[in-house]
Parts: C-alpha cells; structure tokens; sequence
C-alpha cells in the first residue's frame, strides 16, 4: 500500500446557506472515498485515528472535511430544524454539494 498524500492547502467550499466547509481532497484513478471523524472531530482527528486505512486507500482519491460545527468549518444551526431536519441530515446535505461541487 501507498500513502496519502494530500498535495494542496485545505480548500474552502460555501455551502448555498453561506456555511465554509473546509476540506482537502487528494486525486487518484480510483473510486473517490470519503473518510468522516466521528463526534466533534475534524479531519485532521480523522487522518490520525485512521492513518492506516487511508493508506490502505491511497490509490483512491480521498476527500477528507471538516463537516459543519467541527474543525475549521463554520458553526451553524442554518437548516436545523427547519422541517424536521436534524443537525445531521444538514451535514450530510453538505457533503452532497461539496461533492457535486467537486
């Protein structure tokens, strides 16, 4: 197996509700992966606890993120709430912009 490598500085995505979502993304021919921390951490939390399988990873591209209210990203409740949606379905919306953005 390789081993990460992310080539570029964090990169800032917005989400439509005006939330920064940081991230860092590292290209590879392979199917893109996406690795989540668990809790309040961040990407960088998310690296170091899963090293290993990112690197067993490595010839996938790989997207890591720091989700809304963790890391570098914004703290924001926008959306929260709003019917019915929990603080955890805003997060996942934003993972689907970053990665349409993408």
């Amino acid at each position: 197996s390789g081993s990460v490598r992310f080539t570029r500085p964090a990169s800032v995505f917005t989400t439509a509700a005006g939330v920064r979502i940081v991230y860092e993304y590292s290209s590879g021919p392979k199917t893109p992966l996406v690795v989540l921390g668990g809790g309040t951490t961040g990407r960088r939390e998310a690296c170091a606890v899963y090293r290993a399988e990112c690197d067993d990873f490595s010839p996938n591209a790989l997207l890591i993120f720091d989700r809304r209210n963790t890391g570098s990203s914004d703290v924001s409740y926008a959306g929260v709430g709003e019917g019915g949606a929990t603080e955890l379905q805003v997060q996942v919306d934003d993972l689907i912009a970053l990665l349409e953005h993408l």
